[in-house]
């Protein structure tokens, strides 16, 4: 779980694996190789359990009634393009909040262009904090979603499920939540209030890429995004309508599955809270060194209460891009740019140059912090 350099990328992809990670997808190419669902044979039927067993623990992860409301996908943005294209229809009203990503924001401007699906952003201020009564204010007769990113990709912040949750219930509006950057380290059970929730395995879950979840409440909301093999009733030309085959058409990404099988054993033995603890430790104490260099400029609150360990800032006098290409050169990785979440850089007012996003793991250390504090610091305008 070793890197040759610092690695503060973490809520882009998680730098560091678990060894078991690697174990669990050399095992599935060694011992198992085979699709569960196309046959009965020794090695289907442990690929059968394989899938079955991570399916039921991301379900308990969740707060899914039922293991099978959980589908597989290739990534949170393939889970949030099933939910998208599958529930809205013309003239139908979406919410989405400035935190969210490309991937809700570029598949709604390409519906609103096509299908004339509108939407409204309800917007946070500088600091990331949202007004539920704004949200309230902004909904329609003909409002069928609520998109809400459970924490800001660049901020960091975390957003206001619960509250957003009964609004939603209340309204008789669905809602999605993305997970992305807090699965694996807050408690991301919402089930019992969200009617879908999207997440990927390569980030806080610490698995690998190519592997994603979805899950929903009533599959008979959404039709497919597309349709294939399934193992299932072959001979009929409609693809199933039960979930979780609904939405797990062809072969998936067993290797994917048995990677993750991988970190959610290592995160189950580690401990979310303990995780957890250790992060946001490392990341108050980064706060707290940064705010001490005179050239840097930090966004969002200073405070890691609400937050990811996901930090954004600024060089004076530098584009974000040469700020990290200069860090990049000492061999520190950070993401300049606009993170592919571009509503939030309109909130805190860092369009077009974007920020350096400093984003960590509990693999990384307080001397690695000081490293960057030090390369920041030598930075000379």
């Amino acid at each position: 779980m070793s890197r040759p350099d610092i690695y503060f990328d973490h809520a882009s992809t998680s730098g560091c694996k678990p060894e078991s990670v690697s174990d669990e997808i050399a095992r599935y190419l060694r011992e198992i190789g085979a699709s569960p669902g196309r046959g009965g044979y020794e090695s289907e039927l442990r690929a059968y359990s394989l899938v079955n067993d991570v399916r039921e623990q991301l379900a308990a992860m969740l707060g899914a009634a039922r293991k099978e409301q959980v589908a597989f996908t290739y990534n949170a943005t393939h889970a949030i393009n099933i939910v998208l294209k599958g529930l809205l229809k013309e003239n139908d009203h979406v919410i989405i909040s400035s935190f969210e990503h490309n991937a809700v924001y570029r598949p709604l401007f390409k519906l609103f262009k096509e299908n004339s699906v509108t939407f409204d952003i309800w917007k946070c201020d500088a600091s990331g904090a949202f007004n539920l009564d704004e949200l309230k204010e902004l909904i329609q007769p003909n409002t069928r979603l609520i998109a809400l990113n459970h924490a800001s990709n660049v901020l960091g912040v975390r957003s206001p499920v619960e509250g957003v949750g009964k609004i939603a219930c209340d309204s008789n509006v669905r809602l999605l939540i993305d997970v992305s950057q807090t699965a694996g380290l807050f408690p991301v059970n919402f089930g019992g209030f969200a009617d879908y929730i999207a997440g990927t395995g390569h980030k806080s879950l610490m698995g690998p890429s190519g592997i994603g979840y979805l899950y929903v409440k009533d599959a008979d909301t959404l039709s497919t995004l597309y349709e294939g093999g399934s193992g299932i009733n072959s001979r009929s030309p409609y693809h199933p309508e039960k979930i979780p085959d609904k939405f797990e058409a062809g072969t998936m990404n067993y290797l994917g599955v048995a990677g993750l099988k991988g970190s959610l054993s290592y995160l189950s033995q580690y401990t979310q809270e303990r995780m957890r603890n250790e992060v946001m430790e490392l990341t108050a104490y980064a706060l707290e060194l940064l705010q001490n260099i005179p050239n840097v400029i930090l966004y969002g609150p200073l405070s890691i209460e609400n937050k990811a360990p996901v930090i954004a800032l600024n060089v004076k006098g530098l584009f974000s891009s040469e700020a990290a290409y200069y860090l990049h050169q000492k061999k520190v990785c950070v993401r300049g740019g606009l993170q592919c979440a571009p509503l939030i850089h309109q909130v805190i007012g860092t369009m077009p140059q974007g920020v350096v996003r400093v984003s960590l793991g509990h693999t990384n250390t307080k001397k690695e912090i000081e490293e960057l504090c030090q390369r920041l610091g030598d930075i000379n305008v």
